[in-house]
């Protein structure tokens, strides 16, 4: 399904483009990968001053899509706390090591399997490498252990077996942020693949402070259509 790509750059997360298939999208290296909710994984604030400041320059390179000086920065850290351990995954994913990042972050999983973060970033990375009913199923506990994440939410709905469940759980994200860009985009995009531009269009006008409401409708017809 097309509007999976969609849902990937919303994400921020480049893909190589649509497969005629309906399976989850490959990912490629780009720009503003996700998985760096990794300042939210619940042992982060215990991280000692020196290396939080440092974790947190980190997180704004890769935010930035410099890689490299993230790496740099996690390189000079000799803690394994997850929370570095788990940048360091995003940044290695970044650099298009998806197998190496998924590496880094199942260790972390065995110590906490009920993490909604690491879960969301394990998941996204089996998604690259097509393992995608362990991603599906990481995905899906995530949402299910933080139902009010709309990161854990798209993630689910990114790889949802099919394509109803996806669209019942991008309502429910829009339902409860309707201020989610990446949730009002896609279903925008379904809509638009239904035919329905009224409706597509109303998804966007919730979020005109974030977007080009009739630049986006424009540039989504033309992909979708």
């Amino acid at each position: 399904m097309r509007w999976l790509w969609v849902a990937l750059l919303a994400l921020g997360c480049p893909a190589r483009g649509p497969k005629a298939s309906s399976e989850p999208v490959r990912i490629a290296a780009g720009p503003q990968m996700p998985g760096l909710c990794v300042s939210r994984v619940p042992s982060a604030g215990r991280v000692p001053r020196q290396e939080r400041d440092a974790l947190d320059d980190a997180l704004v390179a890769l935010q930035k899509g410099e890689a490299p000086t993230a790496s740099t920065i996690l390189g000079e850290l000799r803690s394994e706390h997850p929370a570095i351990v788990a940048a360091r995954a995003a940044a290695t994913a970044f650099a298009g090591q998806p197998e190496q990042a998924l590496a880094l972050v199942e260790p972390l999983l065995e110590q906490a399997p009920d993490d909604p973060c690491l879960l969301q970033q394990a998941a996204l990375f089996a998604a690259s490498l097509e393992q995608v009913d362990k991603g599906r199923a990481w995905a899906a506990r995530a949402w299910e252990l933080a139902p009010d994440d709309p990161e854990a939410g798209m993630m689910h709905a990114l790889l949802a077996q099919e394509p109803a469940q996806a669209e019942e759980v991008l309502i429910t994200v829009h339902e409860r942020h309707p201020d989610y860009v990446p949730a009002s985009m896609n279903l925008a995009a379904i809509r638009i693949g239904q035919g329905d531009l009224a409706s597509a269009a109303t998804y966007l006008e919730g979020v005109r402070d974030q977007v080009d409401v009739e630049g986006s409708l424009s540039a989504l017809y033309l992909w979708l259509g």
